[in-house]
């Protein structure tokens, strides 16, 4: 195996956690659409936009896979990648919790959002694939507008 095979196969790895992560985190606000009904659009919403959110990663594994390599992503390693997982595990079983407080969701809710894999990712990484600052750019956007949506939800 080249060096820029394992390289992009090292790319991979992280992209396809990435993806899991943001399924992971759609999971968790379904739940939190579920468990707190009144904010029940707001996280429905949230939680739709994750779903794209891995879709979007899914198309930038589908530009490794085509060849193209991602430029920054070594400024993630896959620890601080499985430390969110855990993290959004976590949160996942705590949401079945009947004494899980509205404010301790949207305290969760923020720091999922105001992660590095959500506040820097797509600032530090870039890619020459036709498209990928397109989707970066969309991404950078949507976690804005995630910490807005979450500033708004009465507690």
């Amino acid at each position: 195996m080249s060096i820029s095979d394992k390289l992009i196969a090292a790319q991979l790895r992280i992209v396809d956690r990435l993806i899991e992560w943001e399924e992971l985190v759609g999971d968790l606000y379904k739940r939190y659409a579920v468990r707190f009904p009144e904010q029940g659009p707001a996280w429905r919403q949230l939680a739709r936009e994750e779903q794209t959110h891995a879709g979007a990663l899914g198309a930038i594994r589908k530009m490794l896979d085509a060849g193209h390599h991602l430029e920054g992503i070594g400024e993630f390693d896959s620890e601080i990648i499985d430390q969110e997982v855990s993290d959004v595990r976590r949160a996942l079983k705590r949401a079945d919790h009947s004494e899980l407080r509205l404010d301790e969701a949207v305290k969760t809710a923020r720091h999922i959002e105001s992660s590095i894999i959500e506040s820097k990712f797509y600032d530090v990484v870039s890619c020459k694939a036709p498209g990928f600052e397109r989707i970066a750019a969309r991404l950078r956007d949507d976690t804005a507008r995630h910490l807005e949506k979450l500033r708004r939800i009465s507690v």
